[in-house]
């Protein structure tokens, strides 16, 4: 293993206990003083980035939230590693082996969790996260966390394509994308109807460094919408869907009134992003295709 990777983290001495099958563990935890952190800039997907330094080389703390049982591949957030019910227990042992299967078909190998984290079993850890979350209740807000979970997941498999350049680990990132718009939307829609509340996701990032609440969701699904337009296929949908997005963001910025106790990167990239959606509009509108539905839609303003 990387000496400098070494000097970064070190494993905890307190056990953790996985709830599910009883395994004890130890959990890697990233050590943060003495410059081993060096914070770049924020990309408009709100992911920091971070600058190799001389002594530490590169760091990626996105890799360590997720705590993994190194023996049944539980994954989840350290809050998740609680008692369980044994309703819980029976369904999370018998997912056993589809959680195995699926790191063996994406990674070509079952991935080593006892040993110290590195992009690929960072990026395996969301993805078992993501598939971990069918066993939590509503009050865990298991949908936005499985947007969380598969936009990281997309974050860190583009990492390891822009490495390596295989096709396989850039099909991958478009599949963790897609997921994390579907779930993305869904939650909104679920939290705004009182299925599944927030209440559960105190942490929504959506990276480590910064937390931007509901309007970051807001923003990351505007985001995701203009990025994935190929997604939906008539151009009356495509529409619909930035029309639904210049809504999102005028939310967050606020058209009209100043918004000053929201975080200014948030607050300029969400008008950016409403520019960028209109410039859209004015190229199919360009075309000859009619855009008034993404100009109607505001009277839904009050309904997000």
């Amino acid at each position: 293993m990387n000496e400098k990777v070494q000097r970064v983290t070190f494993f905890s001495k307190n056990l953790i206990t996985c709830p599910a099958c009883g395994t004890e563990f130890q959990r890697e935890e990233l050590q943060t003083g003495r410059g081993r952190i060096n914070a770049g800039d924020l990309t408009d997907e709100l992911r920091r980035l971070y600058i190799p330094t001389q002594k530490y080389g590169t760091v990626n703390p996105l890799i360590y939230p997720i705590v993994v049982c190194p023996e049944c591949f539980f994954a989840g957030l350290p809050s998740d590693m609680q008692k369980m019910t044994e309703v819980q227990i029976s369904k999370i042992n018998k997912d056993k082996g589809n959680r195995l299967n699926l790191i063996r078909k994406i990674f070509g190998e079952t991935l080593n969790f006892r040993d110290y984290r590195n992009v690929i079993t960072g990026l395996g850890s969301y993805i078992l996260a993501f598939m971990n979350t069918i066993h939590l209740p509503k009050e865990f807000s298991p949908t936005a966390r499985r947007g969380l979970y598969t936009l990281r997941a997309a974050w860190l498999a583009d990492d390891v394509y822009k490495k390596t350049n295989l096709d396989h680990f850039k099909k991958l990132r478009q599949e963790m994308y897609r997921q994390a718009l579907i779930n993305y939307e869904n939650a909104l829609e679920r939290q705004m109807k009182n299925i599944e509340p927030f209440d559960g996701f105190v942490w929504m990032g959506p990276d480590v460094d910064t937390n931007f609440g509901y309007d970051g969701i807001l923003y990351i699904t505007a985001i995701l919408t203009l990025k994935n337009l190929d997604l939906f296929i008539s151009c009356e949908e495509q529409i619909n869907k930035i029309g639904r997005a210049k809504i999102v963001l005028s939310k967050i910025f606020g058209i009209g009134k100043s918004n000053k106790e929201k975080p200014k990167a948030l607050v300029s990239l969400s008008k950016n992003l409403y520019m960028t959606a209109n410039n859209i509009l004015k190229n199919f509108s360009d075309q000859g295709i009619d855009i008034s539905a993404a100009e109607t839609e505001e009277d839904q303003h009050e309904n997000i």
